[in-house]
């Protein structure tokens, strides 16, 4: 638990790169994100707060920078100081395939170019996440001891569906 607005934000953030990518991945687009907050409702002693909100984007988009500035709205718009958050998280709401989106009568040859654009910079940024690594690159950096951090250190083995975590015999 986390009352860090800092701290919240580089995971909502963090949260919202991720599901662009995977947006991207699955060759779709998203009309909106969700953003949510939660504080422990098992610890009746601390003040409760479960916020959540839905920014609309412009158009629909897998563009991580579009989608960091809709959640960061969010965020600011649902963040209150004084509670201690434990969950929170990001959806990307109402998605539609990328090659059916239905484009605007308004849309102007400038409007197009600014959209392939953004394709070619998402394409080149997933190309070297997935050549050197997923986050290499990024749009700015989490903190490397944030308390949000997936730890798997007591995982279980998945030997069911992980080739490489099958047990050796000599």
């Amino acid at each position: 638990m986390t009352d860090s607005r800092e701290e919240i934000h580089q995971a909502i953030r963090q949260f919202a790169q991720r599901s662009a990518e995977k947006l991207r991945r699955q060759d779709s687009l998203a009309r909106a994100v969700y953003v949510f907050l939660k504080t422990n409702r098992h610890r009746p002693d601390l003040p409760q707060y479960s916020p959540s909100a839905v920014v609309e984007l412009p158009c629909p988009t897998d563009d991580s920078r579009d989608i960091l500035l809709a959640a960061s709205q969010a965020f600011a718009a649902i963040y209150r100081p004084r509670y201690r958050f434990m969950k929170a998280g990001v959806m990307l709401v109402d998605l539609v395939d990328a090659n059916r989106a239905q484009l605007s009568l308004l849309d102007t040859p400038e409007s197009q170019a600014r959209r392939e654009r953004s394709d070619h910079l998402m394409a080149t940024l997933d190309a070297l996440n997935h050549r050197m690594g997923r986050g290499t690159v990024t749009f700015g950096r989490a903190s490397p001891k944030a308390a949000w951090h997936l730890r798997c250190a007591n995982r279980t083995p998945r030997w069911t569906t992980r080739w490489d975590e099958l047990p050796r015999l000599r």
